[in-house]
């Protein structure tokens, strides 16, 4: 298979995995072995990945909605499915709410409000200017109000 250079690789720990077919986690751990770590880099399927065997989450989201995706990791360990998917759809909305956005922009903006100096965007990345962020803050309190999400900082910040 598509793997076999990678397991030759010296000092090889482990990947972050980014694409849609969870499933090749499944593949990659059986072919390569249990002990390669394999991290899930979709913020938007964060337990698809988990469910499909990643050892481990990597991604943008983290950093600013970070109460739903522990909340997410949490109920996954405790096998409470119905409280990872809700929590999954909560973090969606937002994450799909904030592509429309630039998205650079959007995530350094959203730390911002809750007293984070995460800079701003450097080229090619486009900005976020005022009626953008005005428009933002608009869609995520709807959202933030739809889904009856509370303690989340960036959330509350608005």
């Amino acid at each position: 298979m598509y793997l076999d250079g990678l397991a030759t690789l010296d000092n090889r720990k482990g990947i972050k995995y980014t694409a849609s077919t969870h499933h090749e986690i499944l593949r990659i751990k059986e072919e390569i072995g249990k002990d390669f770590k394999v991290y899930s880099g979709s913020d938007e399927m964060a337990l698809s990945g988990l469910a499909y065997g990643s050892d481990g989450l990597i991604g943008s989201f983290y950093n600013v909605i970070p109460e739903l995706f522990i909340g997410l990791y949490n109920a996954y360990k405790r096998g409470d499915w119905e409280q990872a998917k809700l929590l999954q759809r909560q973090a969606d909305a937002i994450i799909f709410c904030v592509l429309k956005y630039p998205m650079h922009a959007s995530m350094k903006c959203m730390l911002s409000w809750i007293g984070i100096d995460a800079g701003t965007v450097r080229r090619p990345f486009s900005s976020l200017d005022g009626e953008a962020e005005k428009n933002l803050k608009k869609e995520l309190r709807i959202i933030r109000d739809a889904y009856s999400i509370k303690d989340v900082a960036v959330l509350e910040a608005l």
